[in-house]
């Protein structure tokens, strides 16, 4: 049996009076109580690796740096001097570092306040030139872990749509948080984890089958990051073309704004947005890399480049993650990663149609409430079967791409049986654990397929356990 949503949200009723009336403040507050105990202690944690990593490891003075959040921190100053329509104009690159970004510039409005504080105080920076302890760093790092716990909130948000127990969805919500910390902590990107955050949130509206609120959120998603774009063709796969178009049209009118404004200024950037620049120096390359597109690097680029990775510490340590991978080593500079990752939306839609399909022969199966708990289930596994189904479609993969898939999956073991439960975590600690190894590169692609197809045939296997019981 359900339990009103009210009582979820700190709404009990009167015993005596027979009407609903609101509890103390702190009774309210201790429902977030599980999210913001974990969000300060991925803070604390980032914190501490931040400037205890390098001592421990390298033996060095320097503070670990994520060099991807200095660069959208540069975009940031342009919307911080008024000068928004020139954030994809603005070279965010050094020789050697030709990194721009393709996405909706919802990120650099959000870092444009830290940007106005690091100019009133003069704070040094790593960019252009990188310095082992530049006094912004602390700000503009701890200021990005805070804006990401966004996506901690939207799964807790989620699991007590779903009334898990709370003992599994503090479980769930322990292990979304760890995958989804090296995002920001490690590789520099709260943009994933605010768009993720508020994609879960679209996502409860969708379930309420409240499509207009759900299409405004998942518009404001999108102006962060496109990945969530995958949720809504899952959604729409299994919701119908109706209430696509309901959400549809409400998502992409927030990016579209907001991104005409620089395009308006320069369109010779929209090809940089829609080909999808990436570099395989930086990351995991996939047999994809072999077919894409190739850009290359010029030869005062890459000798610069070279010269200004290989120097001292910066090339005997990882103090700013990912620049001693960025050295050119061969004439290949970059990728266009674009075209494959169309194959992905693509695959998001079959998703969401096969479990659009599956449900209804579950209908006729099963009772009226169980089938409504199994489609909210579906939901979310087609929703989390469209992202870490996206990795196989990417020219150079990066650990981040497939955790906010991860942490869907974390939220559909807490509604499973202990059984499948224990099969499905186990197989999401593989699939977080491979991302990080460096093999062959077909090898490490052969893996990753068997281990994404594994952990998306477990969770679909799950969704047919016997439901849990609600919290109480």
């Amino acid at each position: 049996m359900r339990i009103p949503h009210s009582t979820v949200i700190g709404i009990r009723p009167n015993t005596l009076s027979g009407q609903e009336v609101g509890i103390s403040t702190y009774a309210k507050w201790r429902v977030f109580a599980w999210p913001i105990w974990l969000s300060v202690t991925g803070l604390g944690m980032g914190l501490s690796y931040t400037f205890f990593w390098p001592r421990l490891i390298h033996a060095g003075t320097h503070w670990a740096q994520a060099l991807d959040l200095w660069l959208e921190l540069r975009y940031a100053h342009q919307v911080a001097w008024g000068a928004f329509g020139y954030v994809y104009s603005a070279s965010s690159s050094l020789p050697g570092h030709p990194l721009s970004f393709s996405f909706p510039p919802g990120i650099f409005i959000l870092l444009a306040p830290v940007a106005i504080v690091i100019d009133h105080f003069n704070l040094s920076q790593s960019s252009p030139l990188v310095l082992s302890q530049p006094t912004a760093w602390p700000l503009l790092y701890g200021y990005s872990l805070v804006i990401s716990s966004v996506a901690v909130f939207g799964l807790d948000y989620v699991l007590k749509y779903l009334e898990v127990k709370d003992r599994r969805r503090y479980m769930a919500g322990l292990v979304g948080a760890v995958v989804l910390w090296p995002i920001t902590a490690i590789w520099g990107h709260p943009e994933d984890c605010v768009s993720f955050g508020i994609a879960l949130f679209a996502l409860v509206e969708v379930l309420k089958h409240d499509h207009k609120r759900a299409g405004w959120l998942f518009g404001l998603s999108l102006l962060f990051q496109p990945l969530s774009g995958l949720m809504v063709l899952a959604a729409a796969g299994f919701l119908g073309l109706r209430a696509f178009w309901r959400i549809s049209w409400r998502a992409v009118s927030i990016p579209i704004v907001s991104v005409s404004i620089p395009l308006i200024v320069d369109f010779t950037h929209a090809k940089t947005i829609f080909s999808q620049v990436t570099y395989p120096e930086a990351g995991w390359p996939t047999p994809w890399s072999q077919v894409v597109p190739k850009q290359y690097a010029s030869p005062i680029s890459a000798l610069v480049g070279k010269y200004i990775c290989d120097r001292g510490a910066l090339a005997r340590s990882t103090w700013v993650k990912g620049c001693h991978l960025y050295r050119p080593t061969h004439s290949v500079d970059s990728v266009l990663a674009g075209p494959p990752r169309w194959l992905a939306a693509i695959a998001a839609v079959a998703i969401g149609m096969y479990a659009m399909g599956h449900i209804r022969k579950l209908a006729s199966r099963v009772p009226t409430g169980q089938s409504k708990a199994s489609t909210e289930q579906l939901i979310v596994w087609a929703c989390g079967s469209a992202l870490v189904v996206r990795c196989l479609f990417e020219a150079v993969m990066f650990p981040y791409y497939i955790e906010q898939g991860l942490a869907l999956f974390a939220i559909l073991i807490a509604t499973f049986d202990l059984k499948q439960a224990l099969v499905t975590g186990v197989l999401i600690l593989l699939t977080f654990g491979l991302v990080w190894v460096r093999m062959d590169e077909w090898l490490w692609y052969l893996a990753l397929v068997l281990l994404i197809g594994a952990l998306s045939t477990a969770g679909l296997r799950g969704t047919r356990s016997k439901a849990l019981e609600p919290i109480s």
